[in-house]
């Protein structure tokens, strides 16, 4: 990295730093999935920056300044607030990886031979599970459940019931898993109240979301939800249930999901029933050819 006045190099082998001066220090880069990851604070301290960690209505927002500086932080935030919608909006999207199209080879006369596949890839079907949550005593149980075989969820609260569970909320984005918003219809009002869920949801754990889930949406409501930034969830496979035994639930459940071919989305709730039933499903999904999603905004991150 270099300015017009300043040079700073890192070594992965070394693990060190240096000036075009030759002077070490002890901060390094690191590598994490081929992405190197370098030490902001120090970077900004080395070529005389400031940085200030604003709350905003799109994300958490890290601003990095020089003394030419001229609006206020929040000034700045207000000013942009437009262009950082598009930008995070685009990023996220870019998100999703694309499938290469490859033709296959020509062998000559017209024939083709279609590429080597993996067999065991192939068959894999990734799943996504999606809870509806109350804050009800239960959910400590799924989140129990999903930790112990390395699954993660996506939690969807309505905003009205944020408030109260503050230590729950916590809890589930402090172990990876996903928060969203759960509104049982869409209204006139429907974006405010989102908004006002990402307002205490900031207050709460300095996070927020652009998930929704929605029942019976029109693709106008759908359009004016992603106009808006927001990106709207939908479940392939009904896993609710009010009555039952946590084994005939599960059996249920696990009936359904050997008939989907194509990525899963099941859908449980936060109560006892689906508390009870989840580790047999978990088990089934962990034995059978099935590997986990978890959920990041418009992205699924596989694997």
């Amino acid at each position: 990295m270099y300015s017009r006045q300043k040079t700073l190099i890192f070594d992965l082998s070394a693990n060190n730093s240096y000036d075009s001066a030759q002077n070490v220090y002890r901060f390094m880069a690191v590598t994490r999935n081929n992405r190197i990851y370098l030490p902001a604070s120090f970077v900004w301290d080395f070529f005389g920056l400031t940085y200030s960690y604003l709350i905003t209505d799109i994300a958490p927002l890290i601003r990095i300044t020089n003394e030419d500086r001229v609006l206020t932080d929040s000034f700045f935030a207000n000013a942009a607030a437009s262009l950082m919608q598009s930008r995070y909006s685009a990023y996220l999207n870019g998100l999703t990886p694309s499938q290469p199209q490859t033709p296959p080879p020509d062998i000559g006369g017209g024939g083709v031979v279609s590429p080597p596949t993996n067999p065991q890839t192939e068959e894999k079907v990734p799943f996504h599970l999606s809870f509806l949550c109350s804050g009800g005593a239960q959910t400590e149980k799924i989140l129990a459940a999903l930790d112990s075989r390395g699954v993660y969820g996506l939690f969807l609260f309505s905003p009205d019931d944020l408030a109260g569970n503050d230590d729950l909320i916590r809890r589930i984005l402090g172990s990876g898993h996903s928060i969203g918003f759960a509104v049982p219809n869409a209204k006139e009002d429907t974006l405010s109240l989102l908004e006002e869920g990402n307002r205490l949801l900031r207050l709460i754990a300095r996070s927020s979301t652009r998930l929704v889930s929605i029942p019976g949406l029109t693709e106008e409501d759908r359009a004016q939800l992603e106009q808006a930034g927001w990106t709207s969830w939908k479940h392939t496979v009904n896993g609710v249930y009010k009555t039952g035994s946590f084994t005939q639930v599960s059996a249920k459940i696990i009936s359904q999901l050997e008939k989907e071919k194509d990525a899963i989305f099941l859908q449980m709730d936060d109560g006892e029933i689906s508390a009870g039933a989840l580790p047999r499903i978990l088990r089934h999904l962990e034995n059978g050819n099935y590997y986990g999603c978890k959920v990041f905004e418009t992205m699924f991150l596989c694997g």
